[in-house]
């Protein structure tokens, strides 16, 4: 018995120790209660759906408040809200790129002009920031002037749907990430170009600070992956034969890799959005 108790200590010894362990290398437990809720828009949440419990004031506000945070995880919460709501954090964001995807799918084969996805994105938000727009124009038509410079969509200045896609996920999602590579990196320069391995000393610190923002920033191993596919864009000086990148050669191998990420996610959201629909028609008849 005595061995028993001993032998069932020490495995909870071990429980407890590894515990800690993970503790230590998991950064949620270096953060105060404060900067968690924070990082993930804890506070945020439950005060916008309290607000909206006390304007409407519904008969059951635990149903409400069910609904509310169901709409949070299914990525049909941003549906028919303001910029400063889908901007605020990067789930949000993730669900309005994914709404987006979703309301205009049928688009895949259409070129427009940026007024006209200006217009686009604010159907869908009546307020939303024009820059944001105007950035993914800008770097999806660098990628079409880079596949094919002589080509009809790029004199006419109007980009398919897809490829404007693209763009907007990371302009959107990564806008803060962006803005500091551009400034920390490429001293607020578009055009400069610099070397890829001051690029990399440079872009590391901001990498560094993913675990504490409160926006989103990739990981330092996802960059490194990114500047794999640099050669396609990058400029090499004959001379020193080293590999120059700028900011927006950058932006377009980064919107190309992350598409992935935020295609699943839409499918997700897709779906949910039709269930919500064909639910609401079933209440309506």
């Amino acid at each position: 018995s005595f061995e028993l108790m001993s032998s069932s200590n020490t495995f909870f010894t071990r429980q407890i120790t590894s515990l800690k362990k993970r503790e230590l290398k998991d950064i949620r437990f270096k953060l105060s209660a404060k900067e968690y809720l924070e990082k993930h828009k804890v506070q945020f949440y439950f005060n916008d759906v309290a607000q909206q419990i006390m304007h409407t004031k519904p008969r059951n506000p635990l149903n409400m408040l069910s609904k509310y945070f169901t709409g949070i995880l299914e990525g049909t919460n941003v549906m028919k809200r303001d910029y400063r709501y889908i901007s605020t954090c990067a789930r949000n964001r993730k669900s309005f790129v994914a709404l987006l995807s979703f309301v205009y799918n049928y688009a895949v084969d259409d070129y427009f002009a940026i007024e006209e996805y200006d217009q686009l994105v604010k159907l869908l938000c009546p307020d939303f920031d024009c820059q944001i727009v105007e950035n993914a124009f800008t770097l999806a038509i660098y990628n079409l002037e880079k596949q094919n410079p002589s080509s009809k969509q790029v004199k006419l200045c109007t980009v398919n749907y897809p490829e404007f896609r693209k763009a907007f996920q990371i302009s959107f999602y990564y806008c803060e990430f962006l803005t500091d590579v551009l400034q920390e990196v490429f001293s607020g320069n578009k055009q400069d170009a610099v070397e890829i391995e001051f690029f990399l000393k440079q872009i590391i610190p901001i990498t560094l600070k993913r675990e504490y923002s409160t926006y989103k920033i990739p990981k330092e191993e996802f960059v490194r992956a990114i500047l794999k596919d640099y050669s396609k864009f990058g400029s090499v000086a004959k001379q020193h034969k080293k590999i120059y990148i700028n900011y927006y050669s950058f932006c377009v191998l980064f919107y190309l890799k992350t598409d992935k990420f935020f295609s699943e996610y839409a499918l997700m959201v897709e779906e949910n959005c039709l269930k919500n629909v064909q639910q609401q028609i079933l209440i309506e008849q």
